[in-house]
């Protein structure tokens, strides 16, 4: 039976691999602070808080995290990374402005659609040509 306190993770001992339910073992890497699973090849780093761990890289928007109880991993809240908080603020913005334009230019009629749409070209030509 596991307890669910969190464990210091001894950068000299294996573990199980968080990331996969089958036999992959997380070994540590020499001169570094970090393991790699034999299995899925990822890469992991603790956090400053010892008890943590998480993927170096990821695909994903989200970023996982596992927690040692001293026998196996929990995952721990997933948070979003830097790109996808600035990618979802983006989206956003971009949705209600449409939102926007689109009830301006019912409301304007036949013209006013033309006048929108131009508008709309011009700020589209303008957010994918700049730079982030």
């Amino acid at each position: 039976m596991s307890s669910s306190k969190s464990h210091t993770i001894d950068q000299g001992a294996d573990y199980p691999c968080p990331c996969r339910r089958r036999s992959g073992q997380l070994k540590p890497i020499a001169l570094t602070e970090a393991f790699g699973c034999n299995l899925c090849q990822q890469i992991f780093v603790i956090n400053e808080d010892g008890c943590t761990l998480e993927p170096v890289s990821t695909y994903y928007p989200y970023r996982r995290a596992w927690r040692w109880t001293g026998s196996d991993w929990q995952v721990q809240s997933s948070r979003l990374g830097p790109g996808a908080t600035v990618s979802l603020l983006l989206v956003g913005v971009v949705s209600l402005s449409l939102l926007i334009l689109l009830a301006l230019a019912a409301r304007l009629g036949p013209s006013g659609l033309g006048m929108m749409i131009g508008l709309l070209a011009i700020a589209l030509i303008w957010l994918v040509t700049r730079r982030f």
